[in-house]
């Protein structure tokens, strides 16, 4: 008897098989950084969807503008709290 199964709404990930051709595996396989190819997959994925919200928008421009001004508003937030141990609005 095997394990009971959790509800397919309170899984936290999913397994995925897909056939893809070379090129595709190999431009996955350059982005792996220590041989965690589930890793580089959810990055190309997030990346994708990111770029399908920027393209499909009415105004590609202004969200690309927008995504900008979000990503490097988080990256100094994350080297804020690498200097300083806190975040900025934890002070």
């Amino acid at each position: 008897m095997g394990r009971p199964r959790k509800d397919p709404k309170e899984r936290l990930t999913r397994t995925i098989t897909a056939r893809v051709p070379d090129e595709q595996f190999d431009w996955l396989v350059e982005r792996m950084d220590e041989g965690e190819f589930s890793a580089t997959l959810r990055s190309a994925i997030d990346m994708a969807r990111v770029f399908e919200q920027i393209l499909m928008s009415r105004d590609p421009i202004a969200q690309f503008k927008k995504f900008l001004k979000e990503s490097k508003r988080e990256q100094d937030r994350k080297e804020y709290y690498d200097e300083f141990g806190v975040y900025p609005e934890d002070k």
